[in-house]
């Protein structure tokens, strides 16, 4: 009887075959950075928006896009200094679903950096250092998602992503300093809710 009555409830948790639906999605960030040179780093915790373009090929299986703007970056241990590295980020998977309702995800994630820039004390002094012309303007991650579609269109949904490219390109310099190259990588996750509509 309770299993019926949960399959009755997530009858429209799903699109039909061979539509389209659209999900803005909206919520929170949390990045950081991993490989050589992370040591002494932290999540940095941010603000991510985007949208969800969906193609139902089967009952099982789905394709889609989820272009989003997501604050990235790290934060160091001590506090004293902040690597802020917003992006754009599309992530286009293939969507399989468990049951359901809720869909398990993987796929590609091209990304665009918007803004590079380091908040760090030289000297007991708060800098606010412009990083873009020693990271990378485009990076490319393996995005994994966990999803799950209410029958009145809410959703809540994790993304994690790990990244494939270094964040740097070039040698940090402020002012006289030298910082150096390391070849760190950004990784993170999404948590955001959303709201389907069919088209």
């Amino acid at each position: 009887m309770l299993l019926a009555v949960a399959a009755s409830l997530g009858l429209k948790a799903q699109s039909e075959v061979n539509s389209f639906s659209l999900k803005p999605m909206v919520g929170v960030s949390s990045t950081e950075f991993y490989g050589d040179g992370a040591n002494g780093t932290r999540l940095r915790w941010g603000f991510a928006a985007g949208v969800e373009l969906e193609y139902q090929v089967t009952n099982k299986f789905s394709v889609s896009a989820i272009p989003m703007y997501g604050m990235g970056g790290a934060r160091t241990d001590d506090g004293d200094a902040t690597w802020k590295n917003d992006k754009i980020m599309i992530p286009v998977m293939a969507n399989y679903y468990l049951i359901r309702g809720m869909k398990l995800s993987l796929g590609v994630q091209p990304g665009f950096v918007v803004k590079s820039s380091l908040n760090t004390k030289v000297n007991g002094v708060t800098m606010d250092v412009n990083a873009s012309d020693v990271t990378r303007s485009f990076d490319l991650s393996i995005p994994l998602g966990l999803g799950y579609e209410w029958e009145n269109g809410l959703s809540l949904s994790i993304l994690w992503h790990l990244g494939l490219t270094t964040v740097m390109n070039d040698a940090l310099i402020i002012g006289d300093v030298n910082l150096g190259k390391s070849n760190f990588r950004n990784t993170g996750g999404v948590l955001c809710l959303g709201y389907k509509f069919e088209l």
